[in-house]
């Protein structure tokens, strides 16, 4: 039996999106998908003075960009 791999590749069309964001935007893409059908999105954000990051909890489209980029630094989990 051989096994064929396959690799998908996308990105996301929104030039805007996708130049504040890291890895094609995707996240953006699907969190906005979750948050449509009434759900809620956790990731990292970073501080306000930029010292450290969380993980938070979205539950509206105006706040996935707090999430959007990498971060490279040990994230704190807080409640989450």
């Amino acid at each position: 039996m051989q096994i064929q791999n396959k690799a998908y590749a996308c990105y996301n069309t929104d030039v805007v999106t996708r130049l504040s964001s890291s890895s094609g935007a995707i996240f953006s893409v699907l969190a906005s998908y979750v948050l449509a059908k009434s759900g809620v999105v956790y990731g990292v954000a970073m501080s306000d003075n930029c010292y450290f990051s969380e993980y938070i909890c979205v539950n509206s489209s105006k706040d996935i960009k707090r999430l959007r980029g990498s971060k490279y630094l040990q994230a704190n989990l807080g409640d989450t």
